[in-house]
């Protein structure tokens, strides 16, 4: 079953960190689909919930370098 999280995230400023962003998400296995929009910082992904978590996804992001907000 596929679900949906927008998590707000800090410290992305440029193309580069949007890509990274994204590119350490689509890594995991269960997640389906991820846009970043660099000017609010709102990350949404696509995922399958009985494949990966929330907190897999925030733990990516933040391993990239980047804050979550709760």
């Amino acid at each position: 079953m596929s679900e949906v999280v927008a998590l707000q995230v800090k410290g992305m400023t440029c193309g580069g960190c949007k890509k990274t962003v994204e590119n350490g998400l689509v890594a995991l296995d269960g997640v389906e689909n991820v846009n970043v929009e660099l000017e609010t910082g709102k990350v949404e992904v696509s995922f399958n919930e009985s494949q990966v978590t929330v907190d897999q996804i925030r733990t990516a992001i933040q391993n990239k370098g980047y804050f979550v907000e709760a």
